[in-house]
């Protein structure tokens, strides 16, 4: 199976080793750093995936290839303008 997807809430442990690889492949690519997020606790890789999941404007997506789980992104609309999406947080293995 390929494609991609979103992340089921209890998928934090996925989502949470997909961003720290990402954050160590492409540092320069984020707003945040690996040792940051290395420090969160499992609490809050937790709830930060299923508040996204939850929310009627996030779209925590994962990129899969071959079965394998290779990528990830994260969609918003903004609330005040619900025209307009974001894309975050975008990475796929090299």
């Amino acid at each position: 199976m390929s494609g991609v997807r979103p992340f089921e809430p209890g998928e934090w442990e996925l989502y949470r080793a997909l961003r720290l690889r990402a954050l160590g492949d492409s540092p320069d690519a984020f707003g945040s750093t690996l040792e940051r997020e290395e420090a969160f606790e499992a609490s809050a890789w937790e709830s930060r995936l299923a508040a996204g999941c939850a929310s009627s404007t996030d779209l925590p997506l994962v990129a899969v290839h071959d079965g394998a789980e290779v990528g990830l992104a994260w969609g918003r609309i903004e609330p005040e303008s619900p025209e307009r999406a974001n894309l975050y947080q975008m990475w796929v293995a090299p």
